[in-house]
């Protein structure tokens, strides 16, 4: 029997389809796979979620100040809200204000971050406090365009207001450690992406009255855009979404 000229023909053309198929599964795998065990890159078609890859970061002054400000300024966010240093914040308010900036914001599409998770929601759809019906977070009475500083020290509240509603403290902290995996500098503008990892000592009181003490610990990514202000530089939008392998 004499075989068909196209039947070759035919098979080169099953065989580059495979290919494509089997390139194309692979281009989508690549897209959203999240390797914890070598810090790749999670990402999806929209957006990064997470960069874990850290780029060459320029050894100049300023990127040593975006550096430690940045470190100042979240380690002094977090002091001010543990329970003991409740009677001081008036003295942290002050302090905080050396590295969050106070001007009201004005959104720029190169650099201001957005993340859904830590978007202000609008004053119509406020949210009350689980269990709560006229308790608002302090956050979510802030304006679209107020000023970080005005948000940080709303956040603070939002976890004193948490914690009584909770029942539970938070007695210390400690960061384990900061890794910046970008800084951007241009002018008078900068932005940064940082790893935190961090844990919290947790006192909860049980409705028995049995006290519960806890250690988690938490990483995020953060991603902050700062303003030169004379001299200094100054934390102006901070958002994060959480390191994989850290979710709640």
């Amino acid at each position: 029997m004499l075989r068909s000229p196209h039947k070759p023909r035919i098979w080169i053309f099953v065989a580059g389809i495979l290919l494509l198929v089997v390139w194309g599964a692979g281009k989508g795998w690549a897209l959203s796979v999240i390797d914890t065990s070598h810090g790749d890159i999670g990402t999806s078609k929209e957006k990064i979620t997470y960069v874990s890859h850290v780029e060459r970061i320029p050894d100049t002054p300023d990127v040593a100040q975006i550096e430690e400000t940045i470190k100042k300024a979240w380690t002094l966010r977090l002091e001010a809200g543990l329970d003991s240093n409740k009677e001081h914040f008036d003295v942290y308010k002050e302090q905080l204000a050396k590295y969050y900036s106070n001007k009201l914001k004005r959104p720029s599409s190169r650099y201001v971050f957005t993340h859904q998770q830590n978007m202000l929601t609008p004053p119509e759809e406020k949210k009350t406090v689980t269990g709560q019906i006229n308790r608002v977070l302090p956050s979510e009475a802030l304006p679209s365009n107020a000023s970080e500083l005005s948000r940080q020290l709303a956040l603070i509240e939002n976890g004193r207001l948490n914690e009584e509603l909770g029942h539970f403290q938070v007695i210390s902290f400690g960061v384990k450690k900061f890794e910046f995996k970008k800084v951007e500098v241009e002018g008078n503008e900068a932005r940064v992406i940082v790893d935190i990892v961090y844990w919290s000592r947790f006192v909860h009181e049980n409705p028995d009255g049995t006290v519960i003490t806890s250690t988690p610990t938490s990483g995020e990514q953060h991603r902050i855009y700062l303003v030169k202000d004379g001299a200094y530089w100054k934390i102006n939008d901070d958002v994060f979404t959480f390191i994989p392998g850290y979710e709640p």
